[in-house]
């Protein structure tokens, strides 16, 4: 693939990145910023994420997360609590509220998927596609420079 090919996936990436953010149904006035906290603590799992993780896998500063996060705790979403090792630092729990919002937008974000991808690719496409998944993970593998 040459650096043009690269340039024109990139695009479409951008492009269907753009197309499934547009489809994110926003959750009680909260910010892209809180949403974004929200779902890496989601994906995070147990144990409990803190801030700075949280941070470091949004490419956030530290003190945008810790808007977020106090967002987050005001409408319920998460709660922080004393880290029971070590009680200078804090943990990043999500709320049943937290977890029931992710869940119904994550439900929202599939079946828009699953329709577009039925819609619109034949039964080839569709493989074709899932492999082309695989061939991203890959990628997104490869060190950052």
């Amino acid at each position: 693939m040459d650096t043009s090919e690269a340039l024109r996936l990139e695009e479409q990436l951008k492009r269907f990145i753009r197309w499934n953010r547009s489809a994110h149904p926003p959750i009680d006035g909260l910010s892209r910023s809180a949403i974004s906290v929200l779902a890496a603590t989601v994906r995070a799992g147990s144990p409990a994420p803190r801030p700075g993780d949280l941070a470091r896998e949004l490419g956030m500063t530290t003190s945008n997360t810790a808007s977020a996060l106090r967002e987050l705790d005001a409408g319920g979403y998460v709660t922080r609590e004393p880290n029971r090792h070590d009680g200078r630092r804090v943990d990043i729990v999500l709320t049943e509220k937290g977890r029931a919002a992710m869940a119904e937008r994550r439900a929202t974000k599939s079946s828009r998927l699953h329709q577009a991808i039925e819609a619109t690719l034949d039964d080839r496409e569709q493989r074709e596609l899932l492999l082309a998944g695989d061939l991203l993970e890959r990628l997104a593998t490869y060190p950052a420079s």
